[in-house]
């Protein structure tokens, strides 16, 4: 269950929390930003576009592209990347301050997440193989002001949460290894280049994966300490200057979903706004043992 609520934690860290310089400056009386690339940003989420010193909060009225997106609103000062401006997602109007993982008596900041646990159940799949299923709550804390903007943070931030968790669907819940690309990958291409492929063996189900794509493929050689070849042609380019690597998982999720949100209160030192997002993840577990345990002594 440890890796299920790690995994969880990471994805609404990368979705929930996620921030972007900006590529070309966003000019006063326009509306359009440009980033290295828009995947994680979603219609309808506020962002704060920023430097190191102020800000302007904004929505997101469409991802048009890979790399852009378009607001609400017109920008009322230019950000220019020479001033290292950035967009980051603010659900409500406020970044989230902390993702825990179990449930603390007492939560310094806000906007707030916690991860649970709630159980698990295994039951047979095949002759050497179980399904084991994984449930999980997911729990939104925005601070109650009394006004409508604090139950319409919470629900925001409630979004937030369920596209991240909806975005990525098979997470990885451990691995084998990562490796970075060292060579761009072009698309039709069946070999890579990384700084080490230890651990990696034929028959290893992978993801290749930068800041742009994702692909899942099969290792069909490893030829040596830098250099493999896998059975499909990659459709995309992976490309070094946006983060590109391989991951090996050791566990392969079979699907994932938020299921069910409920909407109230709780108490911890203060009242809050909440919503609860159950999780519910499955797995296959080999269970072929080659090694028979002790029945008897």
């Amino acid at each position: 269950m440890l890796g299920v609520i790690k995994s969880l934690r990471d994805t609404i860290i990368r979705y929930g929390l996620s921030s972007q310089s900006i590529t070309e400056d966003a000019l006063i009386g326009t509306k359009t930003v440009k980033v290295p690339m828009s995947r994680k940003f979603f219609d309808g989420e506020t962002i704060v576009i920023r430097n190191d010193t102020i800000g302007e909060i904004r929505v997101i009225d469409q991802v048009v592209d890979e790399t852009t997106i378009l607001l609400t609103e017109n920008f009322v000062r230019t950000w220019t990347t020479t001033e290292g401006s950035v967009i980051q997602k603010a659900p409500g109007g406020q970044y989230i301050k902390r993702i825990y993982l179990g449930d603390p008596d007492v939560i310094p900041d806000f906007p707030s997440i916690t991860i649970t646990a709630d159980n698990r159940d295994e039951e047979w799949w095949t002759i050497g193989s179980t399904t084991v299923k994984w449930n999980c709550t997911v729990t939104c804390l925005f601070e109650d002001d009394g006004l409508e903007n604090s139950y319409e943070g919470m629900l925001e931030l409630t979004k937030t949460v369920e596209d991240a968790l909806w975005a990525n669907r098979k997470p990885v819940f451990g691995k084998i290894t990562e490796s970075d690309l060292t060579v761009d990958l072009l698309g039709g291409a069946n070999s890579m280049t990384v700084s080490s492929t230890d651990k990696m063996l034929p028959l290893h189900q992978a993801i290749i994966e930068d800041y742009a794509y994702t692909q899942y493929i099969e290792i069909r050689s490893v030829i040596d300490s830098n250099n493999i070849t896998f059975s499909q042609n990659v459709v995309e380019d992976y490309l070094v200057s946006r983060g590109a690597k391989i991951i090996v998982p050791s566990r392969w999720t079979m699907w994932t979903k938020p299921g069910g949100t409920t909407y109230g209160y709780v108490h911890k030192g203060t009242l809050l706004k909440a919503s609860q997002i159950s999780y519910f993840a499955q797995e296959e577990i080999v269970r072929l043992n080659t090694r028979i345990g002790a029945t008897d002594l």
